[in-house]
């Protein structure tokens, strides 16, 4: 009786792995070079027009700065991590929260110069137009605001 419980277990769960690779293998794989259809995760997605060599080069300054600030990212996950961590011992120790913290505003701080290193490379590939779109989106979502020009908060 023992037994035949165990190879039930064994036979439900090859069939579940079983399922899971054949439904992998029946998924169209996504293509590894960029494509129409596919476009590249830091493909510059332009909410105004853009020629093609402005998308190329925007394209190229987005990739730079998300390789460059991968190693930012990961320290600051780094740090949060600590400060759950310290938070949640038996006797949390203060000085460390605040080490941590500090720790964690260093990174976040290199992370936000190399945004406005990257952002100002990109202002200077567009038009004044361009620019004012840009910069007037950026802001609407640093603050908060909606999308729509009619619906937005009370500071507008």
């Amino acid at each position: 009786m023992n037994r035949q419980r165990w190879l039930l277990a064994v036979l439900i769960f090859s069939l579940g792995v079983n399922a899971a690779l054949i439904t992998m293998m029946l998924r169209p794989p996504r293509p590894a070079t960029p494509s129409a259809d596919h476009p590249p995760r830091y493909a510059f997605e332009s909410p105004f027009p853009t020629n093609p060599e402005q998308r190329q080069k925007i394209e190229t300054i987005l990739k730079k700065f998300r390789l460059d600030t991968l190693a930012i990212k990961e320290e600051i996950f780094v740090q949060r991590v600590e400060i759950l961590e310290q938070l949640g011992s038996p006797e949390p120790d203060p000085a460390k929260v605040k080490e941590y913290l500090e720790a964690m505003n260093r990174f976040e701080a290199q992370l936000n110069g190399r945004f406005i290193d990257a952002l100002s490379e990109i202002t200077d590939l567009l038009d004044s137009g361009q620019r004012m779109e840009l910069l007037s989106r950026m802001s609407r979502n640093w603050y908060f605001l909606t999308r729509f020009p009619d619906k937005g908060g009370q500071h507008e």
